[in-house]
């Protein structure tokens, strides 16, 4: 763990950084904020480690995202200090408020639109190959611009199609809840990010964590009951949760499909190119519509006979 005030000095590029505060820490390294003398003081944010091949990777893994997607981490430089102290890249440091606090003021419309943003990032991940893995609040972040961007950061669980989940959190993954295995894929960052935005409703009670699953089932198809068809998403987050959407690319393409839905980088939906749309388009949220309404009722039967 650095100290506030340990300078870093690249051995390469001959860049030095000041460490401020820890940001936090994960399986590869910890994360630092810092300020980089001779551009201004000024703020990034420093990934170290001890291991050169962890840093290595994930600034690779880092440049392809960023070129993927404006949602991830834009990365500054790589470097090994010239004093022999952890090796470092540096990255942009995002100002911005974790989802579950960014939240509390913001309305149904900006969340349906950042759910979406988070769908497309995931999407341009998925496309490469990879899944996120530990989608979690602390990881989702809305800038504080008065664009509200929403922004993902620590890639250190990114994984590989078909290999095991290396990196997650219980309240977010989708073993633990009984919704599929602990393989890296495509659905497993939809369930994560699912229950991110219904735990925004309704947040898991602490005790229920030490449940058995079937305890654990029962109370997340509860919630599940509650919901309403409006806002958008809420379909949306059933269809994931129930294993019917089981691609980002998918999920965004119903966002869309509302005109009260939009995303970055997608052109807006308006009202009458809503009222244009084809049959296909019609039957498919027919189709959803009539789905989701017939498990919501299903639940709510079981509920009462349980």
């Amino acid at each position: 763990m650095l100290k506030p005030g340990t300078v870093l000095r690249g051995k390469w590029s001959q860049q030095e950084f000041v460490v401020q505060q820890r940001l936090g820490s994960g399986a590869n390294g910890e994360v630092y904020q810092a300020t980089q003398t001779g551009k201004g003081n000024a703020l990034v944010a420093l990934k170290v480690s001890a291991v050169s091949a962890d840093i290595a990777s994930e600034w690779r893994l880092l440049s392809d995202l960023a070129s993927a997607s404006p949602a991830f981490v834009q990365p500054v430089l790589m470097d090994d200090d010239a004093l022999g102290k952890p090796f470092f890249y540096v990255m942009e440091l995002i100002s911005g408020d974790t989802l579950p606090v960014a939240a509390k003021s913001l309305g149904d419309p900006d969340l349906d639109r950042l759910f979406g943003d988070y769908l497309s990032a995931l999407s341009s991940l998925h496309e490469k190959g990879y899944a996120f893995c530990d989608v979690k609040p602390e990881n989702l972040l809305v800038e504080r611009k008065s664009e509200r961007r929403a922004r993902l950061v620590d890639i250190g669980g990114v994984t590989s199609f078909g290999r095991s989940v290396r990196q997650y959190t219980p309240t977010y993954d989708r073993g633990f809840w009984g919704l599929g295995s602990r393989t890296a894929d495509a659905a497993y960052d939809l369930v994560g990010l699912a229950l991110v935005f219904l735990f925004l409703r309704q947040p898991p009670p602490a005790d229920l964590m030490q449940s058995p699953l079937e305890s654990r089932r029962k109370w997340l198809y509860s919630i599940l009951s509650q919901l309403t068809p409006a806002p958008r998403r809420n379909s949306v987050l059933v269809g994931i949760l129930e294993s019917r959407i089981r691609s980002a690319e998918t999920a965004v393409q119903m966002l869309q499909a509302s005109p009260a839905v939009s995303t970055s980088g997608a052109a807006r939906v308006s009202v009458s190119q809503a009222e244009r749309m084809d049959w296909t388009e019609r039957f498919m949220w027919f189709s959803v519509s009539s789905a989701t309404a017939a498990t919501l009722a299903a639940w709510v039967v079981l509920l009462k006979s349980s």
